[in-house]
C-alpha cells in the first residue's frame, strides 16, 4: 500500500502552455490531495478536486476510485459534500487484442445526464479512434481521429461533425522530439493556429517559447522537483 499527499499555494499568475492562458493562483494552500493505491485500485481523497471521466470540465468531485484488472479498467468520482451540478462520473473500460471500448458518464442535476462512448484501435504505429459524446438536449457530437507515431514524431487528425448552426471541426498537430527540444505546432479548421518549442535544460528545469495566430507570444521557465 502506498499513500501519498500534496498541496498547492502560489501567487499571481502561472503560465499555462498547454491551453495558451494564464491560471490565476491564490496566496492559500490548496485543500490537501490524499491517494492511497493498494492491488491495482487508487483512491483520491480532495475536496472538490476530483476531475469528471466524460470531459474533465467537472471538478466538483470528492472521491475518485480508480483500477485496472488485466484488460478491465473502472474509475467512480463522488460528491459528498453537496448537491450541485453533479452527483457522480463513471467510466468503464475494457481493452483486448488492439482494441479498446470506453463508456463514461456524468450524472447531471435537473437535466439529461452526459455520456460518451469510444472505440479505439491500435495497428503498429496507427490508432483509430471513433467517439460519441451526448450533450444532453444539445445535438450529439461524432469525432474520428487518427495517431500516427513516426520515429520522433507523432501526427494527429481528428475531425467532428457539425453542431447545428456550425460548421464541420477539425484539427491537425504534430509533437517532434530531438535531443533536448520538443516541437509541437497545431491548426483547426478556423486556422487558429499556435506552436510551441520546449527545451529541457536539465536538473528538472524546462524552457518553453510560443506563438499562435492571434499575434501572441510567451516565454517561460518550469521547475520541477
Amino acid at each position: 500500500m502506498t499513500i501519498s499527499a500534496s498541496t498547492d499555494m502560489g501567487a499571481g499568475s502561472l503560465l499555462d502552455a498547454a491551453d495558451r492562458e494564464l491560471d490565476a493562483q491564490s496566496d492559500d494552500l490548496t485543500a490537501p490531495s490524499v491517494v492511497i493505491a493498494y492491488n491495482g485500485v487508487s483512491v483520491e481523497l480532495e475536496s472538490e478536486g476530483v476531475d469528471d471521466y466524460v470531459d474533465g470540465d467537472l471538478e466538483n468531485y470528492d472521491i475518485g476510485i480508480t483500477g485496472a484488472f488485466g484488460g478491465l479498467s473502472f474509475g467512480i468520482a463522488l460528491e459528498t459534500e453537496s448537491k450541485t451540478a453533479s452527483d457522480y462520473s463513471a467510466t468503464l473500460g475494457y481493452s483486448v487484442a488492439g482494441a479498446t471500448v470506453t463508456i463514461s458518464q456524468n450524472d447531471v442535476d435537473g437535466g439529461e445526464d452526459r455520456r460518451s462512448a469510444a472505440l479505439s484501435y491500435t495497428m503498429g504505429d496507427v490508432t483509430l479512434t471513433l467517439k460519441n459524446d451526448n450533450f444532453g438536449a444539445a445535438k450529439d457530437k461524432n469525432t474520428v481521429s487518427v495517431k500516427y507515431a513516426a520515429g520522433p514524431a507523432t501526427i494527429s487528425l481528428s475531425a467532428t461533425d457539425a453542431k447545428v448552426g456550425k460548421k464541420d471541426e477539425w484539427n491537425a498537430s504534430v509533437a517532434y522530439t530531438v535531443g533536448a527540444y520538443t516541437i509541437n505546432a497545431a491548426t483547426d479548421e478556423s486556422d487558429a493556429w499556435h506552436s510551441n518549442v520546449a527545451y529541457d535544460l536539465g536538473g528538472g528545469a524546462t524552457m518553453t517559447v510560443g506563438v499562435d495566430s492571434t499575434e501572441t507570444s510567451f516565454a517561460g521557465v518550469s521547475f520541477a522537483f
